[in-house]
């Protein structure tokens, strides 16, 4: 071979051998450049690297993200519990006021402030709404004369009440703006709603635009405050409650036992038409179960059938003189409810709890309010209405009940 092929061959191996292997200068360039980098983030002292900064931001996300999770969780449970209902805190109806004579120049403060009035609480038919009743009056000719009820309502978020006007060119105007004037003569407006939210007080405007020849009158009654708190107990049968001898038989030598008609009125409704009807209008206004419930914090409120029928029965009445050893559960039903109760309200729940004939029960009930508008007593109304509902038509319902318990 000749020198000069080999010389070829030689440079040709050089050449190979040379790109096989990686240029020295671009390895130390990189080693250079590492070094610097490094150099350069060793030297940021006063600023966190860029992997403790990502660090740092994704803990402070991570706690923000259980932060911002507790806060809604929390919120939320706090959002829950602050979502209260508007319960019955207060009922004002004047029964506990010992009435007087209307005036024109009348002006009273009743319960400690809450209620200042130019009026005074009545009977005077031409301002009644329910027996006592606050009445305001406007003197003659008194275009240029109001009379004002001051109503205090801080805390409280509305308040209902009933109103009631003598006349129709007379008007109501309330501190909110709203304004009554009656459809006709003598015509009771129930259940005026007024909210009062952030108020100190509202105020009830009697006036008249027309100059009168006569006083005129008005009246406010039932004023009920509502507002965020526990509820005025409203009489739901559960006070005092006992429980009924177990001993005791239902019926004895063929007697019903107060045993057994208070087992079967257990199993019945607080509520039902009648009774509820004849309480609107003529329900007792005080001693007996009133007091008693006035007593125990109920809510005595005849346009909320309040204290229920029930609650009279078992709580005013039944359980306690069983208590009192006044009654015993032996007693014999039809002598202890049918013949000795006399309260018509309470007779006429008992008729319906007890399914009476609804035609005997109307019946009934129209005894007992033309024995309240005659002014007759208790007594012979209840006697009266016992003419017209037998001791049968209770027995029957009940034994059937009895029966069904064997």
């Amino acid at each position: 071979m000749s020198k000069k092929r080999l010389s070829i061959i030689l440079a040709l191996c050089i050449c190979l051998i040379s790109c096989n292997q990686p240029p020295t200068t671009d390895s130390s360039f990189e080693s250079s450049k590492s070094s610097t980098m490094i150099s350069d983030s060793s030297n940021e002292t006063s600023t966190p690297s860029t992997n403790n900064e990502t660090t740092s931001v994704t803990s402070v996300n991570t706690s923000n993200e259980t932060s911002s999770n507790k806060a809604s969780s929390s919120n939320s449970v706090d959002s829950s519990s602050e979502i209260k209902e508007i319960s019955l805190l207060k009922t004002i109806d004047f029964e506990d006021i010992t009435k007087g004579n209307m005036s024109a120049n009348a002006h009273n403060i009743y319960y400690d402030g809450l209620i200042e009035a130019d009026g005074k609480v009545s009977q005077t038919s031409s301002a009644k709404i329910d027996d006592n009743t606050l009445g305001m009056r406007l003197p003659i000719n008194a275009t240029n004369e109001e009379r004002v009820l001051k109503i205090k309502s801080k805390g409280y978020s509305k308040i209902l009440l009933d109103i009631k006007q003598e006349r129709t060119y007379t008007k109501i105007q309330i501190s909110d703006g709203q304004t009554f004037v009656g459809t006709k003569n003598g015509e009771i407006i129930r259940n005026v709603e007024i909210y009062v939210e952030g108020k100190e007080e509202i105020s009830l405007i009697f006036s008249s635009e027309t100059s009168i020849s006569s006083t005129m009158d008005c009246g406010i009654d039932n004023i009920r405050f509502y507002g965020y708190g526990d509820p005025i107990n409203e009489g739901n049968g559960e006070d005092n409650k006992e429980d009924i001898n177990v001993d005791t038989p239902y019926v004895i030598n063929g007697v019903i036992t107060m045993k057994g008609i208070a087992t079967f009125l257990e199993t019945k409704q607080e509520h039902y038409p009648y009774s509820d009807e004849f309480i609107e209008n003529y329900q007792q206004s005080s001693e007996g179960y009133i007091d008693y419930a006035k007593e125990k914090g109920i809510l005595v409120d005849k346009s909320q059938h309040s204290p229920n029928q029930k609650w009279h029965f078992f709580d005013s009445w039944l359980y306690p003189s069983i208590e009192a050893g006044t009654l015993t559960w032996e007693a014999s039903a039809k002598s202890r409810v049918y013949s000795k109760l006399l309260c018509p309200e309470l007779l006429l729940w008992i008729y319906e709890a007890c399914g009476v004939e609804e035609a005997k029960v109307k019946q009934a009930m129209e005894v007992a309010v033309k024995g309240k508008n005659e002014g007759i007593a208790t007594t012979t109304i209840a006697k009266n209405m016992r003419e017209v509902v037998s001791w049968e038509d209770l027995e029957t319902n009940i034994i059937k009940y009895i029966n069904n318990l064997s």
